[in-house]
């Protein structure tokens, strides 16, 4: 039968237990004071500050959304965030839509291509090269199952339980078009959950966590050793996950990278 994602992570939990892992749920993170003798200050709201000589921070990173009003009616029903197989059976032999310019957009475009009706690239700026791969844009525009529309933006959601058609409008004429859609792909982006984190702790223009050798090339490491891997401008703090500026930004990935951060701690508490 295999387990469910619960029953996976209620056997993790208490695994950690065991190793004397303690829990604070639910609980909110206000702030993170770095200090340079090594002993950070995390702030929690309605609970004493947790003093420690190392953190891992994974506050991971939400997805950009379409402005319109009906959005989160058809999210999971016909709004999607990734364009997994999964998604591909449910829109199987319909015609689909991709928002975005950039790789995963291209990406999701030829994948869901190869058993939709069809699938409409829309694209709110006037070249598709300025933000993908040659590569990637030579094989859209040569595939006849693959629309490109420029200088575009979806406007509106019509449907009932699930999502049935949108309105597509030209942002340079003002004509719109509706088209009958089984899903539509959400690709532009993501926004890091880093607002809250100190100046100390330096970011990308994106917002996303610079780590290592990164912090290294941005001139802001200052410690004679070089950073480990994950270890971000403040020594003896570390990020993983989606809002680590270099990740990949993929569930495999993220656990993964959290397994390498406990062990950097390790390596760190030793040093």
């Amino acid at each position: 039968m295999g387990l469910s994602g619960q029953d996976l992570a209620d056997r993790a939990v208490s695994q950690a237990e065991k190793f004397g892992a303690q829990f604070l749920v639910p609980v909110h993170v206000s702030g993170l004071t770095c200090a340079d003798n090594g002993l950070h200050r995390v702030h929690l709201t309605n609970r004493p500050d947790i003093v420690t000589r190392a953190v891992i921070l994974t506050p991971g990173a939400i997805y950009r959304k379409l402005d319109i009003d009906n959005l989160a009616q058809y999210e999971n029903n016909g709004i999607y965030y990734s364009a997994t197989n999964v998604e591909r059976i449910l829109c199987k032999d319909e015609a689909v839509a991709v928002v975005g310019a950039g790789n995963s957009a291209g990406q999701a475009a030829i994948f869901m291509s190869e058993h939709s009706a069809h699938v409409f690239l829309v694209v709110r700026g006037d070249d598709l090269r300025k933000t993908m791969s040659s590569y990637l844009a030579r094989r859209i525009e040569i595939s006849d199952r693959i629309t490109t529309l420029l200088n575009a933006d979806i406007c509106e959601l019509h449907g009932g339980s699930h999502l049935e058609s949108a309105t597509i409008v030209d942002r340079k004429t003002g004509k719109a078009r509706t088209e009958g859609l089984a899903g539509i792909f959400v690709m532009i982006g993501a926004i890091p959950r880093t607002d809250w984190l100190p100046e100390k702790i330096t970011c990308n223009d994106r917002g996303f966590i610079l780590t290592g050798q990164e912090t290294v090339e941005a001139g802001k490491w200052k410690e004679s050793r070089p950073p480990y891997f994950l270890e971000t401008t403040c020594p003896g703090v570390f990020a993983a996950g989606d809002a680590r500026c270099s990740s990949v930004k993929r569930v495999a990935s993220a656990v993964g990278e959290g397994a390498m951060a406990v062990a950097f701690v390790h390596q760190y508490l030793a040093g």
